[in-house]
């Protein structure tokens, strides 16, 4: 016997009647196109024809052959009483009623029967008579009390499978319009699942006790008796957390987490909000054990939804931000761009929650998160937007150093992405600001490291800003006027305070405050790294602010304390330093030399001949610094570096030119030094090195070899040998075509330059006329 669900409603409709026999159609038409439903012997003789006919309308196969009359007394009535419903007239003259007729008829119907009667339901216009002759309301009723018949049978001993019957009863009367048999049959089907959980619950099976007490609930629903129905609910989510306690337990997170999320799912039904929050964490918990990090960010934003309904705020924001968490590393295990998508989506989402919760710290963090993912997503607009959002979350919870990373990232997305330099320079601007503020705090909370860093964060948005002014096409500048004129009244306004310094004149460049402002944060961090006990990062800092004075002075306590913890290495690096720095103030020379004398010194107490000559040439003392180079060329040769020993030599050649020391000493250094670059097959250096020594056949024929004939002209005119000069650059200046494409404007400028200096020397040697024609015309 098959039993199905009945489909949707269709409309009840007159019974049609079609050939099945002719003479018996014709034979009822007759009867009841002519019949007076207020006449009552007529009604009763019109019944009793069709008890005779209707028989021959269904296949025997429909019915038993049991009490045949009373199957054909049931089907006159069943075909009588729509005739009578669609003229108005009362059908009380009809016995048995319809009722009992569908009664009487459910008890005689063979599985055949069943079948056919089920099917009519699916198809309601095809050809079956049960279609024809019985209305689809009149059906659903039978089929519901075939349904009804079934689970009430005594052989019938499987509670859960008659709670499916009861309720698929009740759904077929529904269907057929009788709200009474429909509440019946919901309240046997409530008692029937209630029993089946019972049983399942002694059997431990607790996922089917949920399943039963699930249907027991929506049955007491149905029948109008929602308090036992929320009773049911309740009992149901309590199995499931059973089972998902158990699965958990057993070591299957996976179901565990959809047994978690189906308590959720209950007492959410049943307005216990708390207990649907801890079970979507529960459910989220196993869901991250069980790699599905998207479900479980899906749970913990439906327990933070439960908390905020609840006012419990805190546990809301921890349960926003997990969601945070479990969507980023759902994003990390998928395809990039959809699954930060997705990710970016849900951040945004947590950000508005918690700002409407007034939790901003999270919001904050939210919006940051939300950027990121937009930013992976390559949804640059968006991510735009989304570190503003973060930006200003974190300047209104007091976090400037956050909302000026906020802004950085926003304005890096602005000119590398969008291409739209100037809002980037603005966004540079804002991040500049908000660091100077982090600074300031740091200062105050007598933290001189961390404002240090936050001031060389200010100085590099500065430096950037004004990078990004400058990117700004030419056609555009126009507009910048006022804007630089503004950023100058607000330069002049703050910077004289901050720094005791007074502000030039305005600037059309908008560029060139962001240039103060940044030099002035490398001075600031300076100042702080000082404080802090930090002079090599201090003294770095104020190299980058051109505060010469101050980084020679911090380079100088840098010396002093590699000194004194017996790093003479580092101390002698600092020295120089220094002294470079020195050089470059008003300063006294001797103060220059000595420092420059005093890393000297150090130098070569630790056998650092190359680096002591350096430092001995700036200090201008060269025969020393020639002296160590020589020493410093002599012990590369006996380690096998003939390069390095030649460049020495060639920088001893200078220092004894400038000690003036005898040309031929120094012609022989020269020499030496072009030996050996000659043996290792470097001709340029090898011919400049014998241009210096003065053997000017060896660097001519060098550089001709080479096709130099610039340098040709210049070893000529260093021996006063104007008219053979005149002509190597003539020869350098002439146009030589370039195979791949034009001719750079840095070698027009050469031959422009080696032309005049060829005019220069043929006027010299009064030639000037005869060789003046020679001269390409183009140049």
């Amino acid at each position: 016997m098959h039993f199905s669900t009945p489909s949707t409603s269709v409309p009840a409709r007159t019974p049609h009647f079609s050939p099945l026999s002719a003479e018996a159609e014709g034979a009822i038409y007759a009867v009841l196109a002519a019949l007076d439903f207020n006449d009552a012997q007529a009604v009763h003789a019109a019944h009793l024809r069709l008890q005779r006919q209707a028989l021959a309308l269904f296949p025997g196969a429909y019915f038993d052959g049991v009490n045949p009359d009373g199957v054909a007394r049931a089907l006159a009535t069943l075909i009588l009483s729509p005739w009578a419903g669609q003229q108005n007239q009362s059908t009380q003259g009809i016995e048995p009623g319809v009722g009992d007729a569908l009664r009487s008829l459910a008890e005689r119907l063979t599985p055949t029967g069943q079948d056919a009667l089920l099917h009519s339901l699916e198809n309601s216009h095809g050809e079956l008579a049960l279609a024809k002759y019985v209305t689809h309301a009149d059906r659903h009723c039978l089929a519901g009390h075939l349904h009804q018949r079934r689970a009430d049978a005594p052989s019938f001993v499987d509670a859960w499978a008659a709670a499916h019957a009861y309720r698929q009863a009740a759904s077929a009367y529904e269907q057929a319009g009788a709200p009474q048999l429909a509440t019946g049959a919901w309240q046997l089907a409530a008692a029937a699942a209630t029993q089946a959980a019972a049983a399942y619950l002694r059997a431990y099976r607790p996922l089917e006790a949920a399943d039963a007490y699930e249907l027991a609930a929506t049955a007491h629903t149905q029948a109008g008796q929602p308090g036992q129905g929320t009773d049911a609910r309740r009992r149901a989510a309590a199995a499931a957390l059973t089972a998902a306690n158990g699965y958990l337990l057993a070591g299957a997170p996976a179901q565990a987490a959809d047994a978690y999320a189906r308590v959720a799912e209950l007492c959410t039904h049943t307005h216990e909000r708390l207990a649907a929050a801890h079970a979507w964490l529960k459910a989220a918990a196993a869901y991250l054990r069980s790699d599905r990090p998207a479900q479980a960010a899906h749970a913990y934003l439906r327990a933070a939804e439960l908390y905020t309904q609840e006012a419990r705020v805190a546990s809301a924001v921890e349960a926003w931000l997990k969601a945070v968490d479990a969507a980023w590393t759902a994003a990390d295990t998928g395809p990039a761009n959809a699954r930060y998508a997705q990710t970016a989506d849900v951040c945004l989402r947590v950000a508005r929650a918690c700002d409407a919760l007034g939790q901003r710290g999270a919001a904050a963090d939210a919006w940051q998160r939300a950027a990121t993912a937009y930013g992976r997503a390559r949804d640059f607009q968006s991510a735009v937007t989304a570190w503003k959002q973060a930006a200003c979350a974190c300047e209104k919870t007091a976090q400037p150093a956050r909302a000026g990373d906020a802004y950085r990232f926003q304005a890096d997305i602005l000119a590398a992405e969008l291409g739209q330099p100037l809002k980037a320079a603005q966004a540079y601007e804002l991040a500049a600001t908000a660091y100077r503020k982090a600074a300031t705090a740091s200062t105050a909370a007598k933290d001189p490291l961390a404002a240090a860093r936050h001031y060389l964060m200010a100085a590099q948005a500065s430096e950037l800003a004004a990078a990004a002014y400058r990117a700004v096409a030419p056609a555009s500048a126009g507009a910048y006027s006022a804007l630089a004129g503004a950023m100058h009244d607000l330069m002049a306004a703050h910077l004289p305070m901050m720094t005791g310094q007074p502000m030039r004149a305005p600037e059309a460049d908008p560029a060139a405050p962001q240039d103060e402002w940044a030099r002035h944060a490398y001075t600031r961090a300076g100042d702080a790294f000082m404080e802090a006990g930090e002079f090599l990062a201090a003294a770095d800092v104020y190299a980058l602010a051109r505060r010469h004075r101050r980084a020679a002075r911090a380079y100088l306590k840098v010396a002093q304390t590699c000194h004194n913890e017996a790093n003479p290495r580092q101390a002698a690096d600092a020295y120089f330093r220094a002294a470079c720095h020195l050089r470059l103030t008003d300063q006294p020379r001797d103060k220059v030399a000595k420092a420059f004398l005093k890393a000297a010194a150090i130098y070569q107490r630790e056998g650092e001949d190359e680096l002591a000559a350096d430092a001995c040439a700036k200090a201008k003392q060269h025969a020393q610094a020639a002296a160590l180079y020589l020493k410093h060329a002599r012990a590369c040769l006996q380690t096998g570096q003939p390069l390095q020993a030649a460049k020495a030599f060639v920088r001893a050649g200078f220092q004894l030119r400038k000690a003036d020391r005898p040309l031929n000493e120094v012609a022989e250094v020269f020499a030496t030094a072009a030996a050996i670059y000659d043996q290792q097959g470097a001709q340029e250096l090898a011919a400049r090195a014998f241009m210096e020594a003065g053997l000017l056949p060896q660097a001519v024929s060098r550089f001709t070899r080479l096709n130099m004939p610039g340098l040709v002209g210049a070893a000529y005119g260093r021996k006063k040998m104007d008219e053979k000069a005149a002509g190597a650059l003539w020869q350098a200046s002439r146009r030589v075509p370039i195979p791949y494409g034009p001719e750079t404007e840095e070698s027009a400028t050469a031959r422009r330059k080696f032309r005049q200096q060829a005019r220069c020397l043929f006027e010299q040697t009064d030639k000037a006329a005869a060789q003046s024609r020679r001269i390409d015309p183009d140049l």
